[in-house]
């Protein structure tokens, strides 16, 4: 039995050797953001472009088996990310090792301020059309830091997340606006005020403008966040 021990154990050691070295083979995945334009409000108020100023990305993945994995990747001078789940960002492409990971987490930041004045940190554009039948653009603007943190699933919904060495991964980021906008009545869209904002009559929302929307919406920014892995 020893002898059979002895002539076994090589082949295991080889082996295990073999599987510490694939788990330490990286892979590649890239993150793109978006922005959930589903139309609200009885189809009257739709969200559809937008961007946002990024200063901080951090990734925090579990694996099964190895070691997990963190980064933090900073932007001094802001990085402008747009909504869009078709284009790719050049700085948010990541080499991570291969393997399950049972969580991934991703946090980021928005804050840029530069030293001459005072930078939109998120801004979410749209159309609402109003009780009279009316449309005019709608743009909400955010000036200030929030932080942001999302759970992956992969396209099953589940939250095990298989990366593999030959493959690329996709991580498409979703916020929310539908949910931001949901204490927002008809009513206090149909009452907003008119700005002109770039030649057009717009219901721009801000620190100055429509300020009371700005209350009922931003404390929901960072909730129900969505974070799909392919």
């Amino acid at each position: 039995m020893k002898r059979l021990l002895l002539f076994f154990l090589p082949f295991i050691v080889v082996a295990c050797s073999a599987d510490n070295e694939a788990l330490k083979q990286p892979t590649n995945i890239s993150f793109k953001m978006d922005i959930n334009r589903s139309p609200t409000k009885g189809g009257s108020l739709v969200f559809d472009d937008g961007y946002l100023i990024l200063s901080r990305f951090t990734f925090d993945g579990e694996r099964i088996q190895g070691g997990d994995n963190y980064f933090d990747r900073r932007f001094e001078s802001g990085l402008v990310v747009p909504f869009d789940a078709e284009l790719g960002i050049y700085d948010l492409d990541f080499d991570v090792p291969q393997g399950n990971y049972s969580r991934i987490e991703v946090e980021f930041e928005i804050e840029y301020k530069s030293e001459d004045e005072d930078e939109i940190s998120l801004e979410v554009r749209g159309n609402y059309t109003n009780s009279d039948g009316l449309s005019y653009p709608i743009v909400l603007q955010l000036e200030e830091l929030k932080i942001f943190g999302v759970n992956a699933r992969n396209g099953e919904g589940g939250t095990e997340v298989i990366l593999v060495s030959d493959r690329q991964s996709i991580g498409t980021i979703e916020l929310n606006p539908v949910h931001w906008f949901a204490g927002v009545s008809i009513e206090d869209l149909d009452e907003a005020e008119l700005v002109n904002y770039q030649g057009v009559q717009t219901i721009l929302i801000n620190e100055d403008e429509n300020s009371d929307i700005l209350d009922e919406v931003e404390d929901k920014v960072d909730e129900l966040l969505d974070l799909v892995i392919l």
